[in-house]
């Protein structure tokens, strides 16, 4: 097992390899302050054409070649790149396809066993979008965040359990209640 800390530096502490062949644009001194918090909250600061990145084959280093329109944590900008560094940081992590890793932890408990994962030029999966499920596994998925990490009286993630709805007027939001990318939006604490 693993364990992310939402402070932790993204580039330093957890994906520094990915980071070294990035180009000097990553050095700049705002890149080295994004954390994961700051890719869940979609407030990393990273401005990234999301039509272009359909013709990337990099998308770890496109991340970190682009440019930043401000400080991370400053505002909220949606980014699917943000998704996909989080999905990269997780196979860099477990070593694992985050499909696998998903499917252990969570699917196979809540007995979700039809599943896709759209991969990406990485050979990594997508991470916020792609995730094909029945509508049935994803009111599993419902339940079981709704429930702090329980479903059907059985505990499937324990750590579920420290996550909490952001509601409107939040820190991190400006007039929306879209924080974190999942639905219904989450903080971890």
């Amino acid at each position: 097992d693993f364990a992310i800390n939402l402070f932790d530096i993204v580039c330093y502490d957890l994906i520094y390899f990915s980071c070294s062949k990035a180009s000097a644009k990553s050095e700049d001194k705002f890149f080295r302050e994004i954390t994961v918090k700051h890719l869940l909250t979609m407030t990393t600061g990273v401005k990234i054409s999301e039509a272009g990145s359909v013709t990337e084959s990099e998308w770890t280093k496109a991340f970190f070649d682009s440019k930043l329109s401000e400080a991370p944590g400053a505002r909220f900008k949606y980014n699917s790149m943000n998704s996909y560094i989080l999905a990269k940081i997780v196979a860099e992590l477990t070593g694992r396809t985050v499909t696998d890793y998903v499917s252990e932890r969570i699917f196979k408990p809540l007995d979700i066993t039809n599943y896709f994962w759209e991969i990406g030029p990485e050979n990594v999966e997508k991470g916020g979008w792609g995730l094909y499920l029945s509508a049935e596994s994803w009111a599993k998925l419902g339940l079981m965040f709704m429930g702090g990490g329980v479903y059907n009286g059985k505990i499937i993630n324990s750590t579920v359990s420290n996550i909490e709805i952001i509601g409107k007027g939040s820190m991190y939001l400006e007039n929306t209640t879209f924080a974190y990318s999942t639905h219904p939006p989450i903080m971890l604490r």
